[in-house]
């Protein structure tokens, strides 16, 4: 465990010199609240939560993509940011179908919930 709080602290690090949300994609593969307590044991806030679900939403890597669909599902807000990119993410069929799928409910929730 501690090697991995090693190398999240270490990727953390080199996101702020470089501002590359590809060095964060790693704190995905906790669970939401595993990866707040982390990143709060770390001193490692403010956490870009939102951004980090937006790019790898974006991405063309199912395996992100599904990651971060699982922190909404776990609570991260929907916002429009990430509610586009999950619309161009279904538009485009970029990832597998089932993410595709729980994406969807997402954005649809998104949706119902801003309707003015």
């Amino acid at each position: 465990m501690k090697n991995d709080v090693e190398k999240l602290k270490s990727h953390w690090l080199e996101y702020k010199k470089t501002g590359s949300y590809i060095r964060l994609l790693i704190f995905l593969e906790q669970p939401l609240i595993e990866a707040k307590e982390l990143i709060s044991s770390l001193n490692i806030e403010p956490f870009p939560f939102r951004r980090l679900i937006e790019f790898a939403v974006s991405s063309d890597a199912d395996y992100w993509a599904k990651l971060a669909v699982d922190w909404l599902e776990q609570g991260i807000p929907v916002d429009e940011k990430i509610a586009k990119a999950i619309s161009l993410m279904i538009e485009e069929k970029r990832t597998s179908q089932k993410t595709r799928h729980r994406a969807f409910r997402l954005l649809k929730g998104f949706e119902r919930s801003n309707v003015v």
